[in-house]
């Protein structure tokens, strides 16, 4: 009010004054406006960055407990079969015992049957000290004497004993049912149905794509990890976005059960959110650019603005022309009376414009 005040007493021009005036009026609010779109449009930015990720973050948990529920549903058949069953405890002959050989091939066959309609399972492996069967559906195996004492010497088995019966799925580096294959194995104790004791050890391999089949309909182009207890990366979707270093320091500041940060690689920022799969305990880490998540809100921004400097030099252009309408007739009132203090008698070839007050008192100078 008092900068209003000011402008109203300074020795301007009144044309002038009155363009200012027009100016200021129009600016103002295009100031407050302005601001506030602002002040929502990063509130809407972390929004928008909050709601993406987090669905996307729903997605892939959902996609892993299909998958879990999956691998339990093979294990459940596998483990509940009598023919399993007797194929491992029943002592036989097995050249001799024409009943274990159906014994045998009913494992075989069940197997098998299982690995052709799983197409990301690489192999089934189960056995005891005594006997073992092992199916594979690709690759080459990579052992070949005998897996199980294999197994009970890696360093999983200790993981699938603290089980206790429950299946897990795990990552191992000494141990690897198919050569060339280093992804997800699932591991659990075989248990005699009627006593309850340890019978043998069921493994099931699977193919790196039950992933990459798993995320194929997800878009953007950031990146997916699946990181295991030990912190070890079990899957990235994007293998040549980040190298293994700048992955490993990711992973070190992932420290509670789900959440969100920032951070900045190469020099360019990334929303980093994360959460943890209630049956696996896998973290389930997304890696999305922060330009692309706010490209909408950034393109908002911009068309707010060319709107407010539009907006803004329409009203100038308005101030102009109103401002010279109104300062026009002031004007010839000027020369009125100016030809009137040098006593000049014909002033009448000036004429107004009648429709306002100030036209209507030029007027009346002039009769």
């Amino acid at each position: 009010m008092d900068f209003l005040k000011v402008l109203i007493k300074a020795k301007q021009p009144i044309k002038r004054k009155i363009i200012l005036l027009a100016i200021l009026s129009s600016l103002i609010p295009l100031i407050i406006i302005g601001t506030f779109s602002f002040i929502y449009l990063s509130h809407m930015i972390e929004k928008k960055i909050s709601t993406t990720t987090t669905n996307l973050i729903s997605v892939i948990d959902w996609n892993i407990n299909t998958f879990v529920v999956d691998v339990e549903s093979i294990s459940k058949i596998i483990l509940a079969s009598n023919d399993v069953q007797k194929f491992l405890v029943e002592p036989a002959n097995e050249n001799q015992d024409n009943q274990f050989y159906f014994v045998k091939s009913a494992t075989r066959n069940l197997l098998n049957n299982i690995t052709n309609n799983k197409e990301y399972v690489n192999g089934i492996y189960l056995g005891n000290n005594v006997r073992e069967f092992f199916t594979i559906n690709r690759g080459e195996s990579n052992y070949k004497d005998q897996i199980y004492p294999e197994l009970v010497q890696s360093d999983i088995y200790q993981d699938i004993i603290k089980n206790d019966g429950r299946g897990i799925l795990l990552k191992s580096e000494s141990f690897n049912l198919v050569k060339g294959t280093n992804f997800v194995s699932y591991g659990k104790l075989i248990k005699n149905i009627n006593t309850f004791d340890q019978i043998g050890a069921l493994m099931i391999s699977f193919d790196e794509s039950v992933f990459d089949k798993m995320f194929k309909n997800l878009e953007g182009t950031g990146d997916i990890l699946i990181v295991g207890n030990d912190k070890r990366v079990y899957y990235n979707k994007n293998k040549r976005m980040f190298t293994s270093s700048q992955i490993a320091s990711l992973i070190n500041g992932i420290d509670s059960k789900k959440g969100i940060h920032y951070e900045k690689i190469n020099g360019k920022k990334y929303v980093v959110n994360y959460s943890t799969n209630k049956k696996t305990n896998w973290k389930i880490v997304s890696i999305l650019p922060y330009h692309l998540l706010i490209q909408e809100a950034v393109n908002l921004r911009t068309v707010t603005i060319s709107l407010m400097i539009l907006a803004f030099f329409l009203a100038l252009i308005s101030a102009f022309f109103i401002t010279k309408r109104m300062t026009g007739q002031l004007s010839v009132l000027v020369d009125i009376a100016n030809k009137m203090e040098q006593r000049e008698v014909v002033i009448n070839d000036i004429t107004f414009n009648t429709e306002d007050e100030i036209g209507r008192i030029g007027k009346r100078c002039n009769c």
